[in-house]
């Protein structure tokens, strides 16, 4: 399985699962992200989300806090909010409902 991370100007809009194989790139993505700025995570399109995904989100949003910005989940799918609720982590991340967006930049693919 893979997913696929779409860049706009923000929200980052994710797709695909959130497996094993995905993790590297969404880790490597949201570690180059630029210091203080508030990003926003489209998981609407996340079909299964690993419970190491979750960590890393986790991780993100307290680097993000720590270096002056802020990390949210916007419309997170039925896995994700599950998961989310499952761990408990639903009360440590940010979820948002909606958000408009930016014109989107091109894709970039995990490995499959």
């Amino acid at each position: 399985m893979h997913a696929q991370l779409k860049l706009t100007t923000r929200p980052i809009t994710v797709t695909g699962s959130l497996d094993l194989t995905a993790l590297p790139a969404l880790r490597a993505r949201l570690s180059a992200l630029t210091p203080g700025t508030r990003v926003t995570l489209d998981l609407s399109a996340v079909t299964a989300c690993d419970h190491r995904a979750l960590g890393i989100l986790l991780a993100a949003a307290r680097r993000a806090r720590n270096r002056g910005g802020a990390l949210e989940l916007l419309t997170p799918s039925a896995p994700v909010l599950d998961a989310l609720t499952a761990t408990g982590l639903i009360r440590l991340l940010p979820v948002v409902a909606d958000r408009t967006t930016d014109s989107p930049e091109p894709e970039i693919a995990t490995a499959a």
